[in-house]
């Protein structure tokens, strides 16, 4: 993760200083622009991230400190500029009357009941020695657009054929499985880093290769998983990165017909 530099943006009587990346002191001071006229004399608004909520802090041209609030971060990014900006000019239009107007109401946050979100992804799935191209499809809901908490997250799961050798042939087998559980939310400025744990059911199908008569078989397999992953919130998307592990509960046996030859599927998988 990188640092981020103590920066400041000028807004008419107001120069906005920071190093929050949600929202950032270029935020703020254009939504402070239509509410304060240009002048001498300049304040110094300072933005702080407290991890869920926000330290809006006024100092005057010599840093005497003239007026400090803590908020709540529980909405969008461009929602906690608006509500920002509008504190502080109302501070303004205390310390300054006649000169700078009072603003408008605050705004209401776009809170919603319910956060929807979707990802696709592709992956590396390690089973024993052998690596397997995938992907991944999901979707999970939450009760807050932003900020930590709890949700709920289903994922489905495929993996491309792996071969296990048994004798003059092989087995080719796969696992399609879908993953349903709660994951837990941490969101420090436009990083969201998310720990979760499912159960994980699953379709095994196995096919002989190379042997005089060549059978398939299907399965049902159950795992228990947990994993993490930390994303970067870019606009209405995020790129993320992120490392699974699930345990195989049921062992799964592949036996050739006639032959004293029999190998079980890994029971770990990364």
């Amino acid at each position: 993760m990188g640092l981020l530099a103590w920066v400041g943006f000028a807004a008419g009587l107001v120069e906005v200083e920071g190093a929050m990346s949600c929202p950032t002191p270029a935020e703020v001071a254009a939504r402070l622009v239509p509410l304060l006229p240009a002048g001498e004399g300049r304040d110094r608004a300072r933005i702080e991230d407290l991890g869920g909520a926000l330290r809006v802090e006024l100092r005057g041209p010599a840093g005497d400190l003239l007026a400090a609030q803590r908020l709540l971060a529980v909405a969008s990014c461009e929602d906690r500029a608006a509500v920002v900006a509008v504190v502080i000019a109302a501070w303004e239009a205390v310390l300054r009357p006649g000169v700078v107007p009072a603003p408008p109401p605050l705004p209401i946050p776009s809170l919603r009941r319910v956060h929807f979100e979707a990802a696709a992804g592709g992956m590396i799935s390690l089973a024993g020695s052998a690596a397997a191209p995938g992907g991944t499809l999901e979707v999970s809901l939450a009760a807050r657009v932003a900020g930590r908490g709890f949700g709920a997250r289903l994922a489905l799961l495929g993996v491309a054929a792996r071969d296990l050798p048994l004798g003059s042939g092989r087995a080719s087998w796969r696992r399609e499985a879908a993953a349903l559980g709660p994951r837990y939310r941490f969101a420090p400025g436009r990083w969201r880093i998310d720990l979760h744990a499912e159960a994980v059911p699953a379709w095994v199908l196995v096919e002989g290769i190379d042997f005089p008569i060549n059978r398939s078989r299907m399965g049902f397999d159950l795992g228990l998983g947990v994993g993490g992953r930390i994303a970067l919130v870019l606009g209405p998307a995020a790129f993320f990165i992120g490392l699974t592990g699930v345990g195989w509960l049921v062992p799964q046996r592949v036996l050739v017909d006639r032959l004293d030859l029999a190998a079980e599927l890994p029971r770990l998988e990364g």
